[in-house]
């Protein structure tokens, strides 16, 4: 990926890390169950 300075252009595409989008969407689950089960437990 590169970006042009002078236009602001974007060549190429933008790198993403399936490890990184998977440890997000396993954060979220986790927070939206914790979130639940305190819920619960009142």
């Amino acid at each position: 990926m590169a970006v042009n300075a002078r236009t602001g252009e974007v060549q190429g595409e933008r790198p993403y890390s399936k490890a990184k989008i998977a440890m997000l969407v396993a954060a979220v689950v986790m927070l939206v169950v914790l979130i639940i089960v305190l819920k619960s437990a009142r």
